[in-house]
């Protein structure tokens, strides 16, 4: 169940101090990237191998520069094929003479391989990083991942259909801020307002005193406080029509005097439009 904020007068004396204007963030232009296919090996034009490195929400675009007619499948080897979203692969079939793009919406890592001409080593691999979050949180040891429908959020601003599955993972990755009570914030504005801005003095805190509290570890347990522990804290939930036309901001937090401003550490947020 969603809750108000329930958290020490310190922090909600903070998150209702008025914020100057709206946070209105841009991204930068997504690039693409091109891997030339010749004979029988996969070339990217920035590494010069067959590994290609993008940022999440950037395209990748197979051009073909022979006349070899090629299936691009999704996995490490015809054994290893990744069920795919659509009826052939993650990438798709192209030849001779043309060229194929794909938009990493995805982070990971993904071997992908020429199904003819497997057997003659024709392979590659696409490594896609997290785009960079628009919205920082205080670049501590303490992070949040969102998944939509099992995919991992590119970061900055996505979208969650209505009945997606929303996902939430936060936790301290070194171990920092274990046996610390963690909290799940969750705010929802229309989407295209820009969100709410920051708290004067505090560049790092994207919600305010309208969200909701998803996970209050000051209070989750029956007998005191849950504090964050290895491995994290996963939360889920789905998304419902009513709220089509907002967009979902979630930025967890964690209250520990051993963070740098003696308080609590803030994840980077998350963004999502919510959609029909």
């Amino acid at each position: 169940m969603k809750t108000r904020f329930a958290l020490p007068l310190l922090l909600a004396a903070i998150l209702s101090v008025p914020a100057f204007g709206q946070a209105t963030p841009t991204g930068a232009l997504a690039l693409t990237h091109v891997v030339d296919v010749t004979g029988f090996s996969f070339i990217d034009t920035v590494s010069g191998t067959n590994v290609t490195t993008v940022t999440c929400g950037e395209t990748i675009e197979w051009l073909l520069l022979d006349t070899f007619a090629h299936l691009v499948l999704d996995g490490a080897s015809p054994r290893t094929r990744r069920p795919a979203r659509d009826s052939t692969s993650r990438f798709d079939t192209f030849g001779g003479g043309t060229s194929h793009t794909w938009v990493a919406d995805e982070v990971g890592t993904f071997p992908y391989y020429c199904a003819p001409h497997f057997g003659f080593g024709m392979v590659g691999t696409i490594v896609v990083l997290p785009a960079p979050n628009v919205l920082a949180g205080s670049g501590e040891d303490f992070t949040l991942d969102v998944l939509v429908d099992g995919v991992t959020a590119c970061g900055g601003t996505d979208s969650a259909s209505v009945g997606s599955v929303v996902a939430c993972h936060f936790e301290s990755p070194a171990g920092t801020f274990n046996g610390y009570p963690p909290i799940l914030a969750a705010e929802l504005f229309p989407t295209g307002m820009g969100g709410p801005g920051s708290p004067v003095g505090f560049p790092y805190i994207h919600v305010t005193l309208n969200a909701y509290i998803l996970f209050n570890g000051l209070q989750a347990a029956p007998f005191g406080a849950a504090v964050l522990a290895p491995g994290g804290y996963n939360l889920f939930g789905v998304v419902s029509p009513n709220l089509v036309g907002s967009t979902l901001r979630l930025q967890a937090l964690v209250l520990a005097g051993i963070a740098n401003d003696g308080i609590f550490a803030f994840s980077d947020s998350y963004d999502l439009d919510l959609v029909p």
